[in-house]
């Protein structure tokens, strides 16, 4: 619990992410060992990607700076104490400039991934003023922190905003990753939005279509069938070895 306290705040503190690559386990000189890397380092392989304009000057900063950053956590058997080696170098600003390169929170994707299903355009949700709508759970309200950011142009002029707006260090006010939803934020959850919707099944039959053929179906019967991508996977796979239970039939 301490250890994640210290990370979180020192995520919090220098606006960065460190991402757990690897863990090992199982060897005789510790119980296990968790090794983290700045997100801006990179944690995938190389893309066999040639791009046709390769020297064109990009819009928008490369993610991925090869930073060198690090930490190694290790946990020892019939003790709580962790020992941990941290190399806390990087090769990029930090706070407020490193703002647009960290994860946006999963409860803020949800909220937006939401507008974009309510078929609100991606230029609508930037411009929202979300922050002053509340979520009802079961068991409390909880705000959602996404703060209007139609303000500001690009992180640049949010970093200015921010220096000017924290100038006194002693007040522990840093930048959130909320604060500064863009454009482009709001296009890259459309995108995987759409390839999650790839491969659902949707049939529909009113009471006035003929019924398919070799379907046995009444002429008058009305029908709505859908599978999502994973159940049409499966029956692709077991289809012949599956036996399905319809249990939300109804009669009206």
């Amino acid at each position: 619990t301490d250890f994640k306290t210290w990370l979180t705040n020192e995520q919090r503190r220098n606006t960065i992410e460190l991402q757990l690559v690897h863990t090992v386990t199982g060897l005789p000189q510790f119980s296990c060992k968790h090794c983290f890397v700045c997100s801006r380092h990179g944690t995938g392989g190389v893309k066999v990607i040639e791009k046709k304009l390769p020297e064109r000057a990009r819009k928008i900063p490369s993610k991925l700076t090869s930073c060198q950053c690090s930490l190694v956590v290790k946990q020892y058997p019939n003790t709580t104490k962790l020992l941990g080696k941290y190399h806390d170098e990087h090769n990029h600003p930090l706070n407020a400039t490193n703002l647009p390169f960290t994860w946006i929170q999963k409860e803020t994707r949800e909220f937006i991934a939401g507008r974009l299903h309510d078929r609100m355009s991606a230029d609508a949700v930037v411009c929202t003023p979300v922050n002053q709508l509340f979520w009802n759970t079961a068991n409390s309200v909880l705000k959602l922190d996404l703060v209007h950011s139609g303000a500001y142009k690009d992180h640049e002029q949010f970093n200015d905003a921010s220096d000017d707006d924290n100038g006194d260090d002693s007040a522990g006010r840093m930048p959130l990753r909320t604060q500064l939803i863009q454009l482009r934020d709001i296009r890259q959850i459309e995108k995987a939005i759409k390839a999650e919707d790839r491969g659902h099944l949707l049939e529909f039959k009113s009471k006035a279509d003929p019924p398919p053929a070799l379907s046995n179906l009444a002429g008058d019967v009305f029908m709505l069938m859908f599978q999502t991508g994973w159940q049409c996977c499966m029956f692709r796979k077991f289809g012949n070895r599956i036996l399905c239970i319809d249990a939300t039939h109804n009669t009206t």
